[in-house]
C-alpha cells in the first residue's frame, strides 16, 4: 500500500540490461556508478529477481499511483529531458511513498532513441538538466565538483575540435 512508483528492468535490443534504478544521485556516487557499478549491476540483473526499495526508477517505463503523483507533484517542467524522473521519485519518497524496482519484470527500451538525432544538443540538454537537478537536490560541494568536472569536460571537447577559423 505504500508503493507509489514501480519500475522494471530495462533491456535493450541486444539483450543487455540497462541500469534503470538507483540511490541518491551525488557527484561521488555518479563517478563510482559510471566507472564501475553500472557494468556490475547490468551483469547481475540477468539473474536478479529480488524486489527492492530504491530512491529512483527510470521513467522510460514505470507505473505510479495517482495519489503518489498528487502528493509528490507532477514532473517539474523546468527539466527538458533528463533527471525529471529522478526528481519526481525523490519527491515521492519525501512525501512518504516507496519507490520499488522489480527486476523480475522486464521491458524493452531502445536506449538513446529520443536523443540520437540531437547529438551535441542532447548532450547539452542532459548537462543542463543535471546542473538543475544538482541545484535542487545536492550540496554546494557536490554542485561545485560537478561544475569543475563539466568545465574540464567541455574544455577537452573544445580541444578535440581542433583549430577554428576566425569568428568561430
Amino acid at each position: 500500500p505504500r508503493t507509489g512508483i514501480v519500475g522494471p528492468a530495462l533491456v535493450n535490443d541486444e539483450g543487455d540490461y540497462q541500469v534503470s534504478f538507483g540511490g541518491r544521485v551525488r557527484f561521488s556516487s555518479e563517478l563510482v556508478k559510471k566507472a564501475f557499478l553500472n557494468r556490475v549491476r547490468s551483469r547481475r540483473l540477468r539473474s536478479d529477481r529480488a524486489r527492492r526499495r530504491v530512491v529512483w526508477v527510470s521513467a522510460a517505463c514505470f507505473l505510479a499511483r495517482r495519489k503518489a503523483l498528487d502528493d509528490a507533484g507532477l514532473f517539474d517542467e523546468r527539466f527538458f529531458l533528463f533527471f525529471e524522473d529522478i526528481d519526481l521519485c525523490y519527491r515521492a519518497v519525501a512525501a512518504g511513498w516507496d519507490v520499488v524496482f522489480l527486476p523480475a519484470v522486464r521491458a524493452f527500451h531502445r536506449s538513446g532513441a529520443t536523443t540520437l538525432p540531437g547529438g551535441l544538443r542532447s548532450r547539452l540538454a542532459y548537462r543542463a538538466s543535471q546542473v538543475y537537478f544538482y541545484k535542487k537536490h545536492n550540496s554546494k560541494l557536490s554542485r561545485a565538483l560537478l561544475r569543475l568536472y563539466l568545465s574540464l569536460n567541455f574544455r577537452v571537447m573544445d580541444i578535440g575540435r581542433g583549430p577554428r577559423k576566425e569568428g568561430e
